[in-house]
């Protein structure tokens, strides 16, 4: 179990109200240092409806890039096969932004930039075989989403908070 490569998809529920809860693609491959503890590196694909008042304004896409760090705690009891763990990462987000017809009927377009990611997290895996695990994750990621809209002559820069709790469940192998 030296090398992990790590399939999952993500439930995230943002804590802003006019972001709608969303899904995550991607994957981790993480090197065991030891027993206790891994490094990992993770990417993927994201995408939510950004709405207020019942009005559609788009789309926001975010592709992550985490650097992880993973401290687990194997439980002799149940011969190894219940592995409960907690994950820290840093990283950043590229975010994009697909408008909406209504704005791009009224010439308004909206550019999002990169920005800094922290997360925590915890979660247990379960062996169903020396080298494949089912698991499942749950914790809080920290992150902003920086945009510049313009139209109509006029440009002005906004930050969108958006924090979100999330649920992870998967499949590891190695």
């Amino acid at each position: 179990r030296v090398i992990r490569i790590v399939f999952i998809v993500i439930a995230f529920f943002p804590k802003e109200d006019d972001q709608d809860a969303g899904g995550y693609v991607g994957g981790r491959l993480t090197y065991n240092i030891n027993e206790h503890a891994g490094l990992g590196i993770e990417s993927g694909w994201s995408s939510f409806n950004q709405e207020l008042d019942g009005i559609d304004y788009g789309d926001v896409r975010a592709i992550p890039l985490l650097a992880n760090l993973f401290l687990r705690l194997p439980l002799e009891a149940t011969e190894n096969k219940l592995v409960p763990y907690a994950v820290g990462s840093i990283g950043v987000i590229i975010w994009d932004y697909e408008e909406s017809s209504l704005l791009k009927d009224n010439g308004i377009s909206v550019e999002g930039y990169t920005s800094f990611a922290a997360r925590i997290g915890g979660g247990a895996d379960f062996y169903i075989a020396d080298n494949i695990a089912i698991f499942a994750e749950g914790g809080y990621m920290w992150s902003e989403y920086e945009a510049e809209v313009s139209g109509g002559g006029l440009v002005v820069a906004d930050t969108v908070d958006t924090d979100a709790a999330y649920a992870v469940g998967g499949i590891k192998i190695g």
